[in-house]
């Protein structure tokens, strides 16, 4: 959130050290820069689902606003593990990361380190296409972050 709040009477200087929390959240924090205006949540430990906020800010004449509610949805944060496939030399192998997604909201998945004897290409769908290449034998690996 930041200082885009309007007022009414035409006085377009807001006072961005002047917001005040009427109703915390209930599952996080909040930090607010008085500076910027900016007002960061950071969600309790393992809470996942609908927060919610309810704020006021002035403006440089000391007239407050109405309340305002701010709605916040708390993503289950994705967590990587391991993942194994087998596949005959030069044959590509599809792996799914999805698993990966605990809430089902979806993941991105960002490539990481190449394996030291094939090819990864992240596919659209967020799965993985590896491709040994022609004559290797053996465990390769590679890295993906997901976000």
């Amino acid at each position: 959130m930041d200082d885009n709040d309007n007022d009414a009477d035409g006085n377009t200087t807001i006072n961005k050290a002047s917001i005040s929390i009427k109703t915390p959240p209930a599952h996080g924090t909040l930090q607010i820069d008085n500076v910027t205006g900016i007002v960061g949540y950071v969600p309790n430990t393992d809470y996942t689902g609908t927060d919610s906020f309810v704020y006021t800010i002035k403006d440089n004449t000391g007239s407050e606003s109405n309340p305002a509610l701010v709605d916040i949805f708390v993503n289950v944060r994705p967590s990587g593990t391991n993942d194994e496939a087998t596949t005959f030399s030069g044959n590509p192998v599809t792996i799914l990361v999805n698993d990966n997604d605990l809430d089902k909201t979806g993941v991105t998945v960002i490539k990481g380190t190449d394996p030291s004897n094939g090819a990864v290409v992240i596919n659209t769908d967020g799965s993985i296409l590896y491709t040994p290449r022609n004559g290797f034998s053996g465990k390769d690996t590679f890295t993906y972050k997901l976000k």
